[in-house]
C-alpha cells in the first residue's frame, strides 16, 4: 500500500483555489482509490485536478512501541496508520482511516486471539454523517491470508463509528484495515481547525484465555474499549487526525 513518506505535504494558500472532487467528475474514481489502498493515485489525482484534499500518516504522537517483551502481537513500529479527508461535494467530506499492520512477532500471549478496535470519531459541534444511517460507512479488513474481519460495533451519527477486528490466525504481513465514512460540516464559521480523528487500538490475550468480555464503542473523546485486564490488554495505540485547513501540496 505504500504509506510512508505520505505526510502533510503542504498548507494551501488564500491563492489557492480548491475544488470539490464532484465538480471535476471525479467524486467517485478517488473515493474508489482510498477504498483500495491505491493512495498515491489518489493524492496524484487531487494534485492534478486541485482537488480539496488533506493527507495525514503523521507518527509524530504515536503510543511507545515496547517492542521488546514475551507478547505476540504486530509490531508498532512497522505498521503504517493514514487518514485523508476529500472535499467530495459542498459541504460534505469523506473520511479515510486506514491501519496497515506488519511484522507479528507470535508469544504465548498473542493478538489473533482477541478482537482489535478501531474507528472515526468527531467533534459533533462541528462534524455529523452526511445522512445519519449505516448506509453512510464503508469497512474492510484484507490480508494475504484468510480469517480476518471487521464489524461495526456501534455508530453515532453525531461522534463516530467504533468497529471491531478480528485479526487472522496467523497474523500475516500485511493486515490492512480500512474505514471510510462521509461527513457533513455544520460549524457553520468557516472555520478549518475541526479535525477528524482516526485510532486503532492493537490488543493481546493470553492463548489458553476463556471467554473474553471485550467491550467496543465511540464516545466524544474517541474509543471507548473495556476487557478483563486478567485476561487480555492493550499492547498499543496509535490516533491520527486530519483537517480541511491542510492540503496536500506540491512535491
Amino acid at each position: 500500500m505504500g504509506l510512508a513518506g505520505l505526510g502533510i505535504t503542504g498548507i494551501a494558500t488564500a491563492e489557492e483555489e480548491k475544488v470539490t472532487a464532484k465538480s471535476v467528475g471525479l467524486a467517485e474514481e478517488i473515493v474508489q482509490l482510498e477504498r483500495e489502498g491505491e493512495h498515491e493515485a489518489a493524492r496524484k489525482l487531487a494534485k492534478e485536478h486541485d482537488i480539496n484534499m488533506v493527507v495525514n500518516d503523521d507518527f509524530t504522537d504515536r503510543s511507545e512501541d515496547g517492542e521488546v517483551g514475551t507478547d505476540g502481537r504486530y509490531s508498532e513500529s512497522s505498521s503504517e496508520i493514514y487518514m485523508s479527508l476529500i472535499n467530495t461535494e459542498d459541504d460534505y467530506w469523506m473520511a479515510t482511516g486506514v491501519m496497515e499492520l506488519q511484522d507479528r512477532v507470535t508469544r504465548i500471549r498473542d493478538a489473533s486471539i482477541v478482537d482489535d478496535a478501531c474507528g472515526i470519531t468527531y467533534d459533533s459541534t462541528e462534524w455529523t454523517s452526511r445522512d445519519a444511517t449505516e448506509d453512510n460507512l464503508w469497512i474492510s479488513a484484507s490480508s494475504e491470508s484468510s480469517g480476518e474481519s471487521i464489524e461495526m460495533e456501534e455508530y453515532q451519527p453525531n461522534v463516530g463509528v467504533a468497529c471491531a477486528v478480528d485479526l487472522p490466525w496467523t497474523l500475516s504481513n500485511p493486515t490492512t484495515v480500512n474505514v471510510q465514512t462521509e461527513l457533513t460540516r455544520n460549524d457553520g464559521t468557516g472555520n478549518d481547525d475541526i479535525p477528524v480523528y482516526f485510532e486503532y487500538e492493537h490488543t493481546r490475550a493470553y492463548v489458553d484465555s476463556g471467554p473474553i468480555d471485550l467491550s467496543i464503542g465511540v464516545e466524544a473523546k474517541g474509543l471507548d474499549v473495556s476487557y478483563s485486564f486478567s485476561d487480555a490488554s492493550k499492547a498499543w495505540d496509535d490516533k491520527i487526525s486530519a483537517e480541511p485547513g491542510e492540503h496536500v501540496g506540491p512535491e
